[in-house]
């Protein structure tokens, strides 16, 4: 399309564009040529600068404010070769300015070129427009199968603890039933070890859902990590009598940091118990709050046996614990929950063995 009150110009340029295979339309002013563009965009638009009724620069704004032609690269071709009549241009929203009078072979090849680049735009947005309708397309798929999947784990939950329930009721008054002997005391302290880490693993399991499709459930607020820690250590030394756990003086009674209060207790929790399938009864756990510049450090070391490198690596998987160092099966998924919790948190976990023996687990999260 080209714009220009001049006939002389509009015939010259058209002719010379016609040669080159182009199909030109011409238009004396810019009121009629925005009414044929908005009808049938053009690839490019020649536009002239003075015109009467309305100038170029505002024609090139006019064209700008429409979505259908916004898009439309414009070349002004102007009699006015100052500094300040380009600027206005380009401030205009113009791509290109030549002055008069001017080159056929300028004109043909500028052309050239902006249509080239004008192509290779619209298909680079429409590859773009393509991509996010398959990623918006992926997502909204994602997002039913996290339902689905958080539909199904709840519903697995149910159907189990259902006719568990009635195992453990039955279980339970046959003990109640029983003589108590040194074998049935035995027989009780394995059913009742057993039940509790059955009915952990599906609470643990339940909350990794949770996590993992709906975290934004959970609210990240201000916590003091030294107050999570000796509630976890005194429930610890409550519920299984572990006395070979020792907290260690903290340069800050109140070290703060950013987590969910609830999560935080069941991350802790999970470690410290983690730790104590680590050591015998001979051997200690040490439990240490750490406050560095940018974050809060939860460090865990045990005076027990070293790990293979291997499982090192699988420390923090689901089910990826294989070496027991106590007896009484695997970490379950104590470690894997702690490490997603931290990871909700901003944060992280990590294991290594110590010299002379024994391991160093460590929970990192974010101060602010």
């Amino acid at each position: 399309m080209i714009i220009d009150d001049e006939p002389q110009n509009l015939n010259l340029l058209g002719e010379v564009l016609k040669q080159e295979g182009y199909m030109v339309s011409t238009f004396p002013r810019g009121n009629e040529a925005m009414e044929a563009a908005l009808k049938e965009p053009p690839s490019l638009v020649l536009l002239d600068i003075l015109m009467p009724h309305m100038d170029g620069f505002e024609v090139c704004r006019q064209f700008k404010s429409h979505s259908r032609i916004k898009d439309i690269p414009i070349l002004f071709l102007s009699a006015l070769d100052d500094e300040e009549s380009k600027i206005k241009a380009f401030e205009a929203g113009g791509e290109d300015y030549v002055a008069k009078p001017f080159s056929a072979l300028e004109v043909k090849a500028r052309v050239n070129t902006h249509i080239i680049m004008s192509q290779y735009r619209n298909n680079l947005k429409g590859m773009v427009e393509e991509k996010q309708r398959e990623l918006a397309d992926a997502h909204h798929r994602l997002k039913i199968w996290d339902n689905a999947k958080n539909d199904w784990l709840n519903c697995l939950a149910h159907a189990i603890r259902t006719p568990l329930t009635g195992v453990f009721g039955i279980t339970d008054l046959l003990f109640s039933e029983l003589t108590e002997t040194d074998q049935t005391i035995a027989l009780r302290d394995v059913y009742n070890t057993s039940r509790e880490r059955i009915e952990k693993l599906i609470d643990d399991v339940m909350l990794l859902s949770e996590i993992d499709v709906a975290s934004e459930h959970f609210r990240i607020e201000r916590v003091t990590v030294n107050t999570i820690v000796s509630m976890v250590l005194n429930d610890l030394r409550n519920k299984y009598q572990s006395q070979n756990i020792h907290l260690l003086p903290a340069d800050n009674e109140s070290i703060v940091a950013k987590a969910n209060p609830k999560l935080l207790l069941r991350a802790v929790f999970d470690l410290l118990k983690t730790a104590t399938l680590c050591v015998d009864k001979t051997e200690s756990i040490e439990v240490g709050v750490l406050q560095e510049e940018s974050e809060v450090k939860i460090i865990i070391k045990t005076t027990g046996k070293s790990l293979p490198t291997d499982d090192l690596a699988l420390f923090f998987e689901v089910g990826g614990q294989r070496t027991l160092l106590t007896p009484g099966g695997d970490f379950g998924l104590g470690p894997a929950l702690a490490r997603r919790i931290a990871q909700l948190f901003g944060g992280g976990t990590s294991v290594e063995n110590v010299q002379p023996h024994g391991l160093s687990i460590v929970m990192r999260i974010p101060r602010n």
